[in-house]
């Protein structure tokens, strides 16, 4: 039980990770962490940093697979490929993968940052990029992820997913429509 509780608890208050910046004190792609260290991403930006989803704008449908408690499972595929399921947490601020994941994706940290869990702790985790993320019929490219505590078992799908989006979930399918 200890594990689902890490895996439910990740990374519910920051949002750490502003994509796109109208205007910039800084040049180049970066990130702040969370004590304000600007993070240099030069080396893994590849154009636009921001999520840029692929699906039809007016709704996207991403199909429950089951469900942890009341949080819907879904079923996401990464880089194209490789599918794993994960808890879909709107109220969570960040995504987070298993080391497991991130080790058979082939991706390492490419700089660690603190979260604050809903628990009222902290912890430090290595950042990662994806080439893409797909859950049901919404695909981002470039998406960077959090790389979860090695005691969770569970991934989680965060606001930073479905950023711009309403979101509705029902019985069977979370509902997306655009902002």
């Amino acid at each position: 039980m200890k594990t689902i509780a890490s895996g439910l608890i990740l990374i519910t208050s920051l949002s750490l990770f502003p994509r796109g910046v109208a205007a910039q004190e800084y040049q180049g792609c970066f990130m702040r962490n969370a004590n304000g260290t600007i993070i240099d991403l030069d080396e893994i930006c590849q154009g636009e940093i921001e999520p840029q989803p692929t699906a039809n704008a007016e709704g996207i449908i991403i199909p429950i697979e089951n469900r942890l408690g009341e949080t819907p499972v879904v079923n996401v595929t990464f880089n194209g490929e490789n599918s794993y399921e994960m808890l879909f947490d709107p109220e969570a601020s960040n995504t987070t993968i298993l080391p497991a994941v991130a080790e058979a994706l082939n991706i390492a940290p490419f700089a660690r940052s603190n979260f604050n869990l809903s628990d009222g702790g902290t912890a430090n985790l290595g950042l990662a990029v994806v080439n893409s993320l797909q859950a049901g019929e919404l695909i981002v490219r470039e998406f960077i992820v959090a790389i979860a505590p090695a005691d969770s078992n569970i991934g989680v799908l965060g606001q930073d997913f479905v950023k711009g989006y309403e979101v509705e979930i029902k019985e069977n399918v979370i509902e997306l429509r655009r902002r």
